[in-house]
């Protein structure tokens, strides 16, 4: 995330706000997949049932958790500036320089990279069922 720091700093404080708005948009994205994460950490079962219904809540958890970060991964292409014809818009209505094109499909590549390994340690580490 270090790499992505300096743009970001630059991009979000910038007067082009297309600039801004696209970091943005990829600082709530990798928001989105933290949140997800936190969540996928979290199960709280009530204490008054039986070890049966924590199994059966712990597995309903697991399994809505799993779907949601799944779709996050499906969105993750989907969301990259090169491929959804973003950096074409903004270079040929001139709202961007090629310096900050560049900048950007680094960054939005870079963010696709974080999120997808945010993701895969959440897998990993919370719903995990082969243990």
């Amino acid at each position: 995330m270090k790499d992505l720091q300096p743009n970001m700093l630059k991009y979000t404080t910038s007067d082009n706000k297309e600039m801004k708005r696209e970091y943005n948009l990829l600082r709530n994205k990798i928001a989105k997949i933290i949140r997800q994460v936190f969540k996928a950490q979290r199960f709280d079962p009530p204490e008054d049932i039986s070890i049966d219904e924590i199994n059966e809540l712990a597995l309903a958890h697991i399994e809505t958790r799993h779907k949601k970060l799944k779709r996050h991964l499906l969105r993750i292409r989907n969301d990259d500036v090169l491929f959804n014809g973003t950096i074409d818009r903004l270079i040929r209505d001139k709202e961007i320089t090629t310096e900050m094109a560049s900048s950007l499909i680094n960054d939005s590549a870079l963010t696709a990279s974080i999120t997808k390994h945010l993701i895969k340690a959440a897998e990993l580490l919370y719903l995990n069922t082969d243990i």
